[in-house]
């Protein structure tokens, strides 16, 4: 065996090593024989299963009001807590610009706030000119996916008293 062949066999040792304490520690603890012997049983040797219930994840709830305005005159209620938007007519918000990829990006509702997420889109989202990959909303943001423009706005929350300069 060469110096190199040495230490190639060495190093794929070691990496497999690494490897498998790392699948270890993240997997949880299992006894893989008794179940190889479980499965190869008859049905008749079986007992039920006990499952426990699956975590209920709550409910985010949704900005007040929430809503974009796409080609600059028609408006997209956001009434869902996840809303997709995309190219592809399976999409919540379908924009038929070739541009736009077939899934582009996602809105997700956390915290009573959407966030914008980019989906690995080929022409990317910016948010008021800035290149991003998730960002939370606020009203008047300005969205854009691969150049073509969505506004976010929402209700403002109950007692809040918001106005903003509008400059012309």
């Amino acid at each position: 065996m060469n110096p190199l062949e040495f230490w190639l066999n060495k190093l794929e040792t070691r990496l497999q090593s690494l490897v498998e304490g790392t699948a270890d520690r993240l997997l949880p603890s299992r006894n893989l024989a008794r179940e190889e012997r479980l499965a190869g049983e008859s049905p008749e040797h079986t007992a039920p299963l006990e499952v426990e219930p699956a975590a209920i994840i709550p409910e985010q709830p949704l900005p007040p009001a929430a809503f974009l305005v796409v080609d600059g005159v028609r408006t997209f209620p956001l009434e869902q807590p996840v809303i997709s938007i995309g190219r592809d007519p399976g999409n919540d918000l379908v924009i038929p610009d070739p541009r736009v990829s077939r899934q582009h990006a996602q809105l997700r509702a956390v915290n009573g706030r959407f966030v914008v997420f980019d989906l690995d889109s080929t022409g990317g989202i910016s948010l008021n000119g800035q290149p991003i990959l998730n960002h939370s909303l606020s009203s008047g943001d300005v969205i854009s996916l691969a150049g073509v423009p969505l506004v976010y706005g929402q209700e403002s929350p109950s007692g809040a008293e918001h106005t903003q300069e509008l400059v012309i």
